[in-house]
């Protein structure tokens, strides 16, 4: 058995897929298998892809456009290794990643490290240098940055396989529910501080440079229909749950703020008040920061000005940052200002 997988799904990707495949093949780790999975390009990356075939460890997979879901789903269905890593073919990776990922394994669910926003355009790197909330306490495991990313970690092959995880087909933002339940499902998960993965931004045709409205909302109901699915199909936690009921939250603010709809104000309370009853029980030091993060990215995408800033509830568990609470005063303020000024037209 191999110890790494490495699944590249290739689609009109020719300025790029050399660069990506040579930092495959030139990994200190050498017991891998390349599943090249062909998603119907219409350029010349397979082509460019024939150089490498020389190479014993690579497979080629040829299949119709399905999208980048589907190419992945194949090639996890293939995978012989003891682990599984995505990479995608407009990035690359450092020489040391997959051997540094697999040595810190140590029959763990997920190994993940840091990564770094390369522009194209620039061609400047930066650093993925936010905090990481991590604990690998079950449930706590869904840190907040660099999360809703499958590319800088390896999973275990015989744990996606167990709990069927596989990724959504016909939506974007795939990632984002597939590392969501994988992080809730994994028993155990180690970090690595270290920068492998260099993720390509601002680069012409990129799926994500090229997103229409239409789409974004039509993914984000989906998503937000398999989480709403998936709170009910195990018996998680106090704490979990908590957590599932935040991102869930999380995804309908986002989907507000694509429609350009506002939230209100009864929807807010009701989001306070389920809030509220969870709060009733204690948790950890690290389970509250976790916690805390999570509420103030949700609180960045509602309709701010409807919080209760003054209830004591939110002071006495210390769920604001100072940013939040200011954009939340800012916002009171603007919206008794309009509601004046309206009035008086």
């Amino acid at each position: 058995m191999k110890k790494i997988s490495v699944i590249v799904p290739v689609y009109n990707v020719e300025e790029y897929i050399e660069e990506c495949l040579e930092s495959i093949i030139n990994q200190t780790l050498e017991d891998i298998e390349i599943i090249i999975v062909n998603d119907g390009t219409e350029d010349n990356s397979m082509k460019k892809i024939e150089k490498f075939l020389s190479d014993e460890r690579i497979i080629v997979i040829n299949k119709k456009n399905g999208g980048l879901s589907s190419a992945r789903n194949l090639g996890i269905k293939l995978a012989e290794g003891e682990y599984i890593s995505f990479v995608d073919s407009d990035d690359f990776i450092e020489r040391t990643m997959l051997e540094d990922l697999y040595c810190a394994s140590n029959n763990h669910d997920i190994i993940f490290s840091d990564f770094i926003f390369y522009d194209e355009k620039s061609k400047k790197e930066i650093k993925n240098e936010r905090e990481i909330l991590f604990s690998e306490n079950k449930g706590s495991c869904f840190y907040l940055y660099g999360s809703t990313v499958v590319w800088n970690k390896i999973y275990k092959r015989e744990f996606l396989l167990k709990n069927n995880l596989f990724f959504k087909e016909g939506i974007i933002y795939e990632d984002e529910l597939f590392t969501f339940k994988s992080s809730f499902l994994a028993e155990k998960i180690k970090y690595v501080k270290k920068y492998h993965y260099y993720y390509r931004n601002n680069r012409e045709g990129s799926i994500m440079n090229t997103l229409k409205r239409e789409k974004s909302i039509d993914s984000y109901e989906k998503i937000i229909f398999e989480i709403k699915k998936f709170k009910n199909e195990y018996n998680w936690s106090l704490f979990e749950k908590l957590r599932i009921f935040l991102r869930e939250n999380y995804f309908v603010s986002y989907l507000y703020k694509i429609k350009g709809q506002n939230f209100k104000r009864e929807e807010v309370r009701e989001f306070e008040n389920e809030l509220k009853e969870y709060y009733k029980n204690e948790f950890s030091e690290i389970e509250k920061k976790i916690l805390r993060q999570d509420i103030n990215k949700i609180l960045k995408l509602k309709k701010l000005y409807l919080i209760n800033i003054f209830d004591k509830f939110y002071w006495k568990n210390r769920l604001f940052t100072k940013k939040n609470f200011r954009r939340i005063l800012e916002g009171k303020v603007k919206n008794i200002f309009n509601s004046f000024f309206i009035k008086n037209i």
